[in-house]
């Protein structure tokens, strides 16, 4: 397999990382637990910890070289900004954490509070006095945008032999992701016992 398709992998993979921990994540938010229970707050703590991660992999800086600016066709780039704006805009107005009265919020500004808060919570703790966090980023456009850019990766790279074992993106979709979560949450529900 060629450097360039390995590349594309990996990102898909840890687009896949997203999916599974978002899945989980949103299963122990509907557990039937005090908001203070340990379990439950280190876990939720971990998984959003590990989705702004992820996130921050191939939506942080455009100098590494699993960006997703690196992965897509440079005539698609700016199509593909605008697509990722869009995908924000629905999850934010979807998502209860979202942003209330916000008519718009760019990439830049979202890519912004991602990775301020994977520098000051999740992977750095930076304690610097200029980097601030006024709220969460919203899992579903974190969510929303991974799964944008797993979908134009599988296009590029469906019928390669390293793909075939990856789920359609379809199966990512809001419908089989919520079928995947009463599934997880019953599965917690029950070790949690």
């Amino acid at each position: 397999m060629d450097k360039p398709t390995e590349k594309l992998l990996f990102a898909m993979y840890t687009l896949r990382g997203i999916f599974d921990a978002s899945e989980v994540l949103r299963a122990v938010d509907r557990l039937d637990c005090p908001p203070n229970d340990l379990l439950v707050v280190t876990l939720y703590n971990s998984l959003f910890h590990t989705i702004c991660i992820d996130w921050c992999k191939l939506f942080g800086s455009c100098k590494e070289e699993h960006h997703w600016k690196k992965l897509i066709d440079q005539d698609a780039q700016e199509s593909s900004r605008s697509d990722l704006e869009a995908c924000i805009q629905r999850a934010l107005r979807d998502d209860r954490m979202g942003l209330q009265g916000v008519e718009f919020v760019a990439l830049a500004d979202f890519h912004r509070q991602v990775t301020s808060y994977r520098n000051k919570f999740a992977a750095h703790l930076d304690t610097y006095d200029n980097v601030s966090l006024q709220r969460y980023p919203s899992v579903k456009a974190l969510r929303e945008t991974a799964l944008l850019l797993y979908s134009k990766l599988y296009t590029h790279l469906e019928g390669i032999e390293g793909v075939k074992n990856y789920p359609q993106p379809d199966q990512y979709k809001t419908e089989n992701f919520y079928r995947n979560v009463s599934r997880f949450h019953q599965r917690l529900a029950n070790g949690l016992e």
